[in-house]
């Protein structure tokens, strides 16, 4: 497998064209099967790529998100995962877009 390096000029470049690709893929995708979903990291580098894709006009409530990592502490902690894709994602266009949290009520993982 080859590997193909991709260089933007800027941040904002890049999440431009990241926020074009993942629409593309999640509009093909409906089109295909009626439903998409959309698997998402945590943590803060990510935030702006979430902002950009909130502000896309697609069918959001055909899409789920869910979150490949967690910090195991409940939503209103600040340090959840789940509370910045919230906040970050779903809102704006993608308000009806589904996250499906990886955090239970257990006391650990």
């Amino acid at each position: 497998m080859a590997w193909t390096l991709h260089e933007y000029p800027d941040n904002q470049s890049l999440i431009r064209i990241l926020s074009s690709k993942i629409e593309h893929i999640l509009r093909d995708t409906i089109a295909e099967n009626g439903r998409a979903s959309l698997a998402v990291s945590g943590g803060s580098t990510p935030a702006a790529l979430y902002n950009s894709l909130s502000q896309m006009d697609l069918p959001w409530s055909e899409v789920i998100v869910s979150l490949v990592d967690e910090r195991w502490v409940d939503e209103h902690h600040p340090d959840s995962n789940a509370a910045l894709v919230r906040r970050e994602l779903i809102k704006d266009f993608a308000v009806t877009a589904r996250l499906v949290s990886m955090k239970t009520c257990a006391v650990d993982a």
